[in-house]
């Protein structure tokens, strides 16, 4: 058995002519429609990314997907047996929940910044959370950052570079409430890194992050957001040591039924 867990140009070519093995493809990122998302790089990049999916998907004997927002639309291009749903785990085998003793940062956005993860959106919370609660904020990741709107945070820690998942991961740490306001996406690996630190997360109501974020438990999911309500609901967990608490406790529970051995070992089942 040969697993794919992200894309590379040779493994369209790859499974059949190098290989007798089966191949099990998971896909983080289905491609169910031509989204904001899609073209996050050159109209170029985004098309050639679309045609390598495509194919390694079609040389590829089983797809896994990671949450059910393209479930039906992939088994409807492919097959019931050939399409096959899993769950994004959390990345527990490497992180201790809640390990930070002090929490530096109130509201945190973390990994590659792209206009679809909604940047300018968390910007504008961070900026509001400053002037109304004094809250500072980190913001942590490669990507190109909204400088005239960044220039207005006073308080924020900004490492606009690539960032080592170590050092991520003690960012998260020292974080207490994680908001992601994407505008569109599939999942979120993020999620699961502040997962396994025990810190909620606030998101959209957006493809398959409801299923990482079960509402009012392991964080919010919000179904019509806006700045005033992603700012609303980072502010009553914060304020509440109890809600923390509870959400914490939550996340442990959660986090313990999603691990990668239990997806291997569904996948390996099937």
């Amino acid at each position: 058995l040969v697993i794919y867990t992200s894309l590379h140009p040779i493994l369209p070519i790859l499974p059949r002519n190098l290989t007798s093995a089966k191949i099990l493809y998971i896909s983080h990122d289905p491609m169910v429609k031509w989204d904001k998302k899609m073209f996050d790089n050159s109209i170029i990049a985004s098309i050639l990314f679309r045609y390598i999916a495509r194919s390694t998907e079609r040389a590829s004997d089983k797809i896994v997907l990671l949450n059910s927002s393209g479930f039906s639309f992939y088994r409807r291009m492919y097959s019931d047996e050939k399409v096959k749903l899993g769950f994004h785990p959390v990345f527990n085998s490497h992180a201790v929940q809640g390990n930070s003793s002090s929490k530096e940062y109130q509201i945190g956005f973390f990994g590659r910044i792209s206009k679809y993860k909604g940047i300018e959106d968390f910007v504008s919370i961070a900026i509001e959370g400053e002037k109304r609660f004094d809250w500072k904020c980190v913001i942590a990741g490669e990507g190109e950052l909204p400088n005239s709107r960044v220039s207005l945070l006073k308080k924020a820690n900004i490492f606009n570079r690539w960032v080592s998942e170590i050092e991520l991961l003690d960012l998260i740490d020292k974080t207490q409430v994680c908001i992601l306001p994407y505008t569109s996406g599939s999942q979120s690996g993020i999620v699961s890194l502040c997962h396994s630190k025990g810190v909620p997360v606030v998101v959209p109501e957006i493809g398959g992050l409801p299923e990482q974020v079960t509402h009012g438990k392991t964080g919010i999911v919000l179904s019509n957001p806006s700045i005033e309500k992603y700012l609303a609901e980072a502010y009553r967990i914060i304020d509440s040591p109890d809600v923390i608490g509870n959400m914490k406790e939550h996340i442990q529970r959660q986090s313990s039924n999603q691990s990668w051995l239990k997806l291997a070992k569904t996948l390996l089942d099937e």
